[in-house]
């Protein structure tokens, strides 16, 4: 569609489809001005899911390439489902658009559901920033890249601007490696953005797998990696998320400035970090504890330490603070920890402790290094790591929780 004011208004979702049987580009591309599109599902037959690339998109806005100016304005896209691609699900690509996605659908793309990138992810020869593109009122769920993929990590700027996500429902996104930027339900690089009223979900599948698989199984994906200047995450909600809700990163190509992230609710017990200021940018605000829920925010669920074995911790630098751990039996006891790792200056102190000997010491631990029946905590002086050894005599599960530190957790629990 390459007319000014051209549309394609179908009977519904149910009632009218657009269905890619080539194997050679989008089943849907619009490069003209004002154009329309509403009321129908984008999909694929069997072959073409099955034997395509991640170039054939469900549906393409993208100027003409013909020079760095040209453009496609004003274009509404509203009630329309884009399912079964082996590509992008939707793509918008070059150029300031002030253009509108919402009441929408995007789902079982083997690429990223929503993408908005400056042209470098069509081959694009007259790149330009995207800019001016509002997302409302959809659900992005089981792609296999991310929900939403903004802008690009190492492509000359390819940050979109004035991009507005509102009410979007995210989840089973980012399911396997390869084409994922890395584990995390939706990735964004912008500037002068708002990021509201969205669901992050972290959780797999409970049943099967991608396409087919269905329920909300373990949780196995963060939230939203976000990296640009002056981004504003608002009122969110991460549900079931891995690791981090929200993780600050720097990239080469820009320092992190003015990203406000306030008014969110967190829930689920595999979280190290509401937010993971990973940039390390006194720009990055979190409004105060105060103003969000945090519910069951945990290391992670358990340990599971045989008898002899030993699991870990990783900090992300030299970190001092306490922690609790305790066990789901008696027998296995609990604790209270004071520590330092990572430098010359690395403790253990067990300020208190029940229902079995507790021991701290300086020093990494493998499963048997430690004082036979007991349980072990050890702070390497080395590496920013504190480890946990069962000698105890049987197997236990343990939670731990950091009750407070200088510093964020890198690496969750793991076994040794």
């Amino acid at each position: 569609m390459g007319n000014y004011g051209a549309k394609v208004i179908g009977a519904g979702l149910d009632e009218t489809y657009l269905v890619g049987s080539h194997t050679s580009g989008a089943v849907l591309r619009t490069q003209g001005w004002a154009n329309e599109l509403s009321g129908f599902t984008i999909t694929s037959t069997d072959s073409r899911f099955n034997t395509g690339s991640l170039s054939d998109f469900g549906l393409q806005i993208e100027p003409p390439d013909t020079s760095s100016s040209a453009e496609c304005k004003f274009g509404n896209t509203t009630l329309v489902r884009v399912t079964y691609q082996p590509g992008h699900g939707i793509v918008y690509a070059g150029g300031f658009m002030a253009a509108s996605l919402n009441n929408f659908r995007i789902d079982k793309c083997k690429g990223h559901g929503l993408v908005l990138d400056n042209g470098t992810i069509t081959s694009r020869t007259n790149i330009r920033r995207l800019g001016g593109i509002s997302v409302q009122d959809g659900v992005i769920q089981d792609c296999v890249g991310h929900s939403v993929k903004c802008g690009g990590e190492n492509e000359t700027d390819n940050r979109p601007y004035r991009i507005k996500i509102e009410n979007v429902d995210m989840f089973r996104c980012a399911v396997a490696a390869g084409v994922r930027l890395e584990n995390t339900c939706a990735w964004i690089f912008a500037s002068n953005s708002i990021i509201e009223r969205c669901a992050f979900n972290g959780y797999d599948y409970a049943t099967g797998s991608f396409p087919d698989g269905f329920g909300q199984g373990a949780s196995v994906i963060s939230g939203l990696t976000l990296t640009g200047r002056s981004v504003h995450v608002l009122n969110n909600r991460f549900i079931d998320c891995s690791s981090y809700a929200v993780r600050v990163i720097e990239l080469a190509e820009l320092s992190v400035r003015e990203i406000k992230i306030l008014g969110f609710r967190v829930s689920g017990t595999n979280l190290a970090n509401a937010v993971f200021n990973e940039a390390g940018k006194l720009d990055v605000e979190v409004y105060t504890q105060n103003y969000f829920f945090i519910d069951d925010l945990m290391t992670n669920d358990e340990l599971v330490l045989a008898d002899d074995s030993a699991g870990a911790l990783r900090f992300s630098g030299v970190t001092r603070g306490t922690l609790m751990i305790s066990s789901n039996a008696s027998s296995g006891g609990a604790a209270l920890v004071h520590f330092r790792c990572g430098d010359g200056s690395a403790f253990c102190t067990i300020v208190s402790s029940s229902g079995a000997t507790f021991s701290g010491s300086v020093g990494s631990l493998n499963g048997t290094t430690g004082t036979d029946g007991q349980f072990n905590i050890g702070v390497d002086n080395a590496s920013d790591i504190i480890y946990f050894e069962n000698r105890l005599g049987v197997s236990l599960n343990y939670t731990v929780k950091v009750l407070n530190s200088n510093a964020t957790i890198q690496e969750d629990l793991y076994n040794i």
